[in-house]
C-alpha cells in the first residue's frame, strides 16, 4: 500500500471513493479542485494495487490550512481496510505536513463515536467551542451571489 499527496488528477476517483462511503458532502470535483488548487497540498490518499496491476484507493484524508491553524476532515477508510492502523498513517501524514508548513494547532470536526479515537493520537476537545452549521442550499428565498 502506498500513501501519497492527492493530486487534482485523482478528483474523479476520490469523489466515487468518498461516495461510496457515504461522504457525499465534499464529492464534487470541483470542491476537490477547491481544496488543492493554488493551495500547498496537505490532503493524502491510500491505494492499493490490486491482481490485476490497477489502484484502488482504500483511504483518504482532507487536510487544509489558513496559515496558522490546520484543518482534518474526511479521514475515510475502506471497511476491510480498518483496525490495521491506515486511518492514523493518513492522520499522521497531515499533521506532519501540516506542521512542516508552520501551522500551530490542528483542529478537527468528528463524528461523536470517533472522539475516543483521536482522543487516543493525542487530540483534546475544546471545551470553548460548539459547532453550528448551516446549510445554504435549504434555505428558500436566499441565494449566495457568486
Amino acid at each position: 500500500m502506498e500513501i501519497t499527496n492527492f493530486t487534482i488528477k485523482e478528483a474523479g476517483e476520490l469523489s466515487k471513493f468518498l461516495q461510496a462511503n457515504n461522504m457525499a458532502d465534499i464529492t464534487a470535483v470541483d470542491r476537490l479542485r477547491f481544496v488543492t488548487e493554488g493551495r500547498q497540498n496537505f490532503s493524502f490518499i491510500a491505494k492499493e494495487k490490486l491482481d490485476d496491476g490497477e489502484e484502488k484507493i482504500v483511504g483518504s484524508i482532507i487536510a487544509i490550512s489558513d496559515g496558522f491553524r490546520g484543518y482534518l476532515n474526511k479521514l475515510v477508510v475502506e471497511p476491510e481496510y480498518r483496525q490495521q492502523g491506515l486511518g492514523k498513517q493518513l492522520v499522521n501524514k497531515a499533521i506532519e505536513a501540516l506542521t512542516l508548513s508552520g501551522c500551530q494547532e490542528i483542529v478537527i470536526l468528528c463524528k461523536p463515536f470517533l472522539a475516543k479515537w483521536y482522543e487516543s493520537m493525542g487530540f483534546v476537545k475544546d471545551m470553548d467551542s460548539l459547532i453550528y452549521k448551516l446549510e445554504l442550499g435549504n434555505r428558500e428565498g436566499t441565494e449566495c451571489a457568486t
